[in-house]
């Protein structure tokens, strides 16, 4: 879990980093000119419905329509109708209509905006899902009088139709604690019903700016011990904000004056130029090669040259020891979509079991994992959340076929970044 959070800040640009053992395990990019979408609400217009795709793809004010899938139209858990018709895209949405949605994947290359019709609005305890009339408990809360008193606390404060998802770190909040933040998510969604009623789509309905909200959401856990910033007037904003919104929170705050950059004094830069590289090395030797690809991603776990006793217990060993990097690389990375990794061939299955167990612990939880496959490699799939750090960073190089190359604005700000320590 999440233990420190390193915040860089030029003039627009704020580079958030997640640390883990002292090492960075994500690294989030704020660009004032790149802002994400997920999240955002729009009153959108939907401009043509597939039947043969069984999609939509909808006018949100983007330079790109957005996508709409049948599984994000139909409100959840209604796969047919009352009379046990499988349902069809014509069902939910009509050419011309104006509907609520909410982005859930940014565009990316000439893909537009990913879309839902299931609206949901997040606060560190709970989500507030208000087409969605049920109350959900984190699957990571296991004991089951929690999970009760979880449920009598959240039933109560939803109206007809209206639900909610109890995340985990609710388990520990008192109930005024609760019940503030899930009357504070209902007052947002009162916010965007009462703008859509004045609204002409395409308009925006609601959107968040800050990356600070977010990151307090969705990072802070019990385990975090401190947050460094170098800004002085961000450290005073994210002070408000969790005094304001999570007064319990137990966490020191350092503003960090010293002349060595943050995020060079941490280590963190280091490990950003590692990860634009295809090769990464392992702790106790060998590495890893990291070749992404248009439809998936391939992790290459090689030896270097260590013998551990036979070619068996050297695969088992280096394999086990490569786990935690392997994902720590795919969060580094941000890498989504479908992932192979190539660990060293093992034959026995104990081998391969406890290598399988190992991943299951240590992926994340937007990562699922499917297992060996035919062919000896380890299948995982991962939501994407962001772009991948190289096409943050990075655009294709016009000198060498399939490289990458430093785009003028990530040397722009790091250029901001050295006159800034002078």
């Amino acid at each position: 879990m999440t233990e420190e959070i390193l915040i860089d800040v030029v003039p627009g640009e704020t580079r958030i980093a997640l640390m883990e053992s002292g090492k960075p395990v994500e690294v989030i990019f704020h660009r004032d000119n790149q802002r994400s979408l997920v999240g955002n609400v729009y009153l959108g217009r939907v401009a043509r419905v597939l039947d043969g795709l069984q999609a939509a793809f909808v006018d949100i004010g983007t330079d790109q329509t957005a996508y709409l899938g049948l599984g994000d139209a139909r409100p959840r858990g209604s796969e047919r109708d009352e009379e046990g018709r499988k349902s069809r895209i014509g069902d939910y949405v009509t050419e011309g209509t104006a509907i609520i949605v909410q982005v859930t994947k940014d565009p990316l290359g000439d893909k537009g905006p990913r879309i839902t019709t299931n609206v949901s609005l997040p606060g560190h305890f709970c989500v507030f899902t208000p087409f969605s009339p049920t109350v959900g408990v984190s699957r990571q809360i296991e004991d089951d009088e929690t999970r009760s008193r979880l449920r009598e606390t959240f039933s109560p404060l939803r109206d007809e139709g209206q639900g909610y998802i109890v995340r985990t770190l609710a388990a520990d909040a008192d109930e005024k604690a609760l019940s503030d933040e899930a009357e504070t998510l209902r007052g947002q969604w009162d916010a965007i019903r009462k703008k859509r009623i004045n609204a002409k789509a395409p308009a925006v309905l609601f959107a968040e700016d800050d990356p600070l909200p977010t990151i307090l959401r969705d990072k802070v856990s019990a385990s975090l011990k401190r947050i460094v910033v170098d800004d002085g007037e961000t450290l005073t904003r994210l002070k408000a904000l969790v005094a304001r919104e999570m007064p319990d929170l137990k966490v020191e705050f350092e503003h960090y004056t010293k002349t060595t950059p943050l995020f060079n004094a941490e280590g963190v830069e280091e490990e950003i130029e590692l990860a634009l590289d295809a090769t990464t090395p392992l702790p106790e030797g060998g590495n890893l090669i990291i070749e992404r690809a248009a439809a998936l991603t391939v992790i290459d776990v090689n030896s270097g040259g260590r013998t551990d006793g036979n070619a068996e217990h050297t695969a088992r060993v280096v394999n086990l020891d490569a786990v935690n990097e392997v994902v720590r690389q795919i969060r580094l990375r941000n890498l989504s979509g479908q992932i192979l990794i190539d660990f060293i061939t093992m034959k026995q299955e104990d081998n391969r079991q406890a290598v399988t167990e190992a991943l299951r612990k240590a992926i994340d939880s937007a990562t699922h994992l499917h297992g060996f496959t035919h062919l000896g490699l380890m299948e995982l799939t991962r939501k994407r959340k962001r772009e991948p750090l190289a096409e943050t960073l990075t655009v294709a190089s016009k000198e060498t076929y399939g490289g990458r190359i430093k785009s003028d604005e990530t040397i722009a700000f790091e250029d901001l970044r050295t006159a800034k320590q002078k």
